[in-house]
């Protein structure tokens, strides 16, 4: 298999893509083995469900294509989603699940990010990257950062951004969430700069419909500040970033400090935010 091709089914695997190798036993009378790899996301992106399985048909040949079908997990009650996936068997994924799940889970080693291309990588992104944008008090654009979510161990996620680099020149930093089980509390984050450079990398293998997922760097080139999105229930000042529970910064924090000092949850919940909104209930003070 060449490298480019190679390289695109290895940033698969490492975004939303899973490899299965079963056996099973045929009459009776003899094993047969089969090596597949699935790929599903929402309905809502079926146009870069089908861009994959176009990639898969010119690597692999064969004439799949992508389905659309209702999923119902039990947790849901009844309810379910609309996905849009496919599947692909080839003897190829058996030598590869070998190489990215050398203990029966997904491990990303030195071997596998050496695998990889720009292609690969901005297939990886569009599966598990995100975009943030950072608004100053006037609303302009001061500052963005972009993120991989890995969900990797220290080891890993050390090799990833060596990795990023010594082969590309763009410095990502380890992210910790203390909320995620040990093993898979890392991934991956670059500053404005790097962002850039990271932009400049994948965007020639960025589908139209994915685009929104580089819209934040495109952000940093805007001319006119953004309108305030938000009012904040308490003191009714307007204000551009929602990180404070829904009220603006300064009552944030004189709430936040009044809470501590007496014990109590002062700060409204999203229940709380609701009714005032709605004039049903009357800000905490």
């Amino acid at each position: 298999m060449d490298r480019e091709s190679r390289g695109i089914i290895v940033g698969m695997v490492l975004g939303d893509g899973h490899l299965n190798v079963r056996k099973r036993f045929i009459k009776g009378k003899y094993y047969t083995e089969s090596s597949e790899m699935r790929i599903v996301h929402s309905i809502k992106q079926k146009e870069y469900v089908y861009y994959k399985a176009e990639l898969i048909r010119h690597i692999f040949g064969g004439h799949h294509t992508a389905t659309e079908y209702d999923h119902a997990p039990p947790a849901m009650n009844g309810r379910s989603y609309r996905m849009c996936g496919f599947s692909k068997s080839n003897k190829y994924f058996k030598t590869l699940k070998g190489i990215m799940y050398p203990y029966g889970i997904k491990t990303i080693s030195q071997q596998v990010l050496e695998m990889l291309t720009p292609h690969g990588i901005a297939i990886w992104y569009m599966d598990d990257g995100a975009g943030n944008t950072n608004l100053n008090k006037e609303g302009w654009v001061s500052s963005v950062n972009t993120s991989i979510t890995i969900c990797c161990s220290k080891l890993e996620v050390d090799l990833v951004c060596d990795y990023f680099l010594t082969h590309h020149g763009i410095e990502f930093r380890p992210s910790f969430d203390p909320r995620r089980p040990e093993g898979k509390q890392y991934s991956i984050r670059a500053n404005t700069f790097e962002s850039r450079n990271f932009a400049a990398l994948v965007e020639p293998f960025i589908i139209p419909s994915m685009l929104y997922k580089l819209s934040h760097v495109s952000n940093l080139n805007l001319h006119e500040h953004r309108a305030p999105k938000f009012v904040c229930p308490i003191c009714g000042k307007e204000f551009y970033g929602n990180r404070h529970k829904g009220l603006c910064g300064t009552c944030y924090s004189s709430q936040y400090f009044a809470s501590r000092n007496s014990g109590e949850n002062i700060v409204p919940n999203n229940q709380e935010k609701k009714l005032i909104e709605a004039g049903d209930k009357e800000p905490l003070r």
